[in-house]
């Protein structure tokens, strides 16, 4: 009786910890830190993207401690005649949040660099099947108000795209930059980290 007991506290912790969702972060190189450098982009609103085939807005927020936050709209989630008032609208409604769990709902966060012109953007994305992994989108600063993303990568299901993308800048609400970030407690999140 005893070992059947230990043998299903072993089973039942071995299905626990297989459902834990593994963190594929060893491509995760665009690290925030705590030393901004000039830079051309704005931090005063979002860079948004409507995609021509889905018709899906993708907006990202960039912060000067290379924080980088972003969240996908479906088309039923926001109006193409008011998007600084759909982005605010749900900007809005996270800052109201009180559960972690729904705060962790709304953003892909990561990192950002920029060197001269060149900007690359990483994001932990969740993959389904238990795995957060790197997602890489690398371009240009055409000027503080155009990011042309040119290369697109996601590391763990091996994709690699090279379309033209341009974002373009509009004065909206930020969210709080650590706020529902489930990395910012992490070492490895954070350049330099001790």
């Amino acid at each position: 009786m005893r070992y059947k007991k230990q043998l299903a506290i072993f089973i039942f912790t071995l299905i626990i910890s297989s459902c834990i969702p593994k963190v594929y972060k060893g491509d995760f190189f665009a690290k925030p830190g705590k030393t901004p450098k000039e830079t051309t982009l704005k931090f005063s609103g979002s860079y948004y993207n409507i995609d021509s085939k889905t018709k899906l807005l993708n907006v990202f927020f960039f912060y000067d401690n290379y924080v980088q936050r972003s969240m996908v709209f479906d088309k039923n989630h926001y109006d193409s005649n008011r998007i600084p008032q759909s982005i605010n609208n749900s900007i809005k409604k996270f800052q109201n949040l009180n559960k972690k769990s729904e705060e962790y709902q709304y953003f892909e966060d990561g990192g950002y660099r920029v060197n001269d012109s060149e900007i690359t953007i990483q994001v932990m994305r969740y993959i389904p099947q238990f795995n957060w992994g790197v997602v890489t989108c690398k371009g240009k600063i055409i000027d503080d108000t155009t990011i042309l993303i040119t290369q697109y990568t996601h590391h763990i299901r091996k994709i690699y795209k090279t379309d033209s993308l341009y974002y373009h800048f509009i004065p909206t609400e930020k969210p709080d930059s650590l706020k529902g970030n489930r990395w910012k407690n992490k070492k490895w999140y954070w350049f330099n980290s001790k």
